[in-house]
């Protein structure tokens, strides 16, 4: 009898991974586009658009991919980037806390505005550390990037093109 307990829960533990590899893949995870947006612009304190794909894996390890993401507005983005590709903690992913373990950023564009006054904007604010939020990442890779900065004051744009590193916090 005990046996039979042991070999239904064994049963039912496979069908459960094995659901878990299978399921996201019938998900439409675009459901979930305002709910990513609203996160990511508490994250820049501007108006953040994902525009292209948005896919999940969940298991060995939980990995969101979305594409073409904007930030700041349609006329005058502070940010753009091919696509993004995030690698979560499974635990802290499973309770809503989401601890990015890798991020890389594919083709991001930054642009970086000098005005007539000298005074420098990028058209977003990072959320200050002290802001509760459920996001923290520990390192982001660039492959690709390009920074534009336009000077008002001489009418200048200067760019840097194929920028690829690793951020890190200090």
């Amino acid at each position: 009898m005990l046996n039979r307990l042991f070999v239904i829960v064994g049963f039912l533990v496979i069908l459960a991974i094995g659901g878990a590899f299978v399921i996201p893949r019938f998900i439409t995870w675009s459901d979930y586009r305002p709910r990513l947006e609203a996160m990511a612009t508490q994250a820049f304190g501007a108006p953040v658009e994902i525009t292209g794909d948005i896919s999940l894996t969940l298991l060995p390890q939980p990995v969101l991919v979305f594409t073409k993401v904007r930030v700041g507005p349609e006329a005058a983005p502070a940010l753009e980037v091919g696509k993004v590709e995030a690698e979560f903690s499974l635990f802290d992913f499973l309770s809503d806390r989401y601890k990015v373990t890798r991020l890389e950023l594919e083709q991001p564009v930054v642009n970086v505005a000098i005005g007539a006054d000298g005074q420098v904007d990028s058209g977003f604010t990072l959320a200050p550390e002290a802001e509760q939020t459920n996001v923290s990442i520990a390192n982001a890779e660039i492959v690709g990037g390009r920074i534009q900065l336009s000077d008002a004051r001489s009418n200048e744009t200067y760019v840097a093109d194929a920028i690829s590193g690793i951020v890190s916090p200090a």
